[in-house]
């Protein structure tokens, strides 16, 4: 538990045994990938602009669940996606990975919302910790096929050629299903 890391600290004489738990974004990069400043501050631009993207959704949902949000925010992450390997710009990658967080946002928020309201009050918290399970594996089965791609040496601008197609068949089915 964290009072036993921090007594454990503590006793060690580690300057930082007090210090509140901070996310780390070298944790979004695969192990052994140099890890730059410019290669952070695009993982914090995407990051940051969930949240952007997340307050956007509850401002044009305002007392009801947007679902208009929902392909507009697939679409933006599909192009996204398919801009970042055209172009060499650190700018340009900044405000593209700024985008790709806010139209992730726009894509999820309201889709949580909709599982939430949907969801039979006793069986909540199940409903949301199976929509939690659901992604998070996901997210870890694309880590791997990106990861099988890059072993099979397929350069990071093909990945993303590959990553941008898988998106644009969620986005289809996404539409389609709505």
């Amino acid at each position: 538990d964290k009072a036993g890391v921090r007594a454990i600290s503590r006793s060690l004489g580690f300057p930082w045994w007090d210090k509140p738990a901070q996310p780390c974004l070298a944790s979004r990069f695969p192990y052994g990938e140099a890890i730059t400043a410019q290669r952070l501050r695009r993982v914090a631009a995407a990051v940051f602009s969930f949240l952007l993207g997340a307050l956007l959704a509850g401002a044009f949902s305002r007392d009801h669940i947007e679902l208009g949000l929902v392909p507009i925010g697939a679409a933006g992450v599909t192009a996204a996606l398919l801009t970042i390997p055209l172009i060499d710009s650190p700018l340009l990658h900044a405000a593209t990975f700024i985008a790709f967080g806010t139209f992730g946002g726009l894509f999820v928020i309201p889709l949580n919302a909709l599982i939430q309201f949907n969801a039979a009050e006793q069986e909540r918290g199940m409903v949301l910790a199976g929509s939690n399970f659901i992604q998070n594996a996901l997210m870890l089965a694309l880590l791997g096929v990106t990861a099988l791609l890059a072993s099979g040496g397929l350069q990071s601008r093909s990945i993303f050629v590959v990553l941008t197609l898988l998106s644009l068949a969620g986005t289809v089915y996404t539409v389609w299903k709505l």
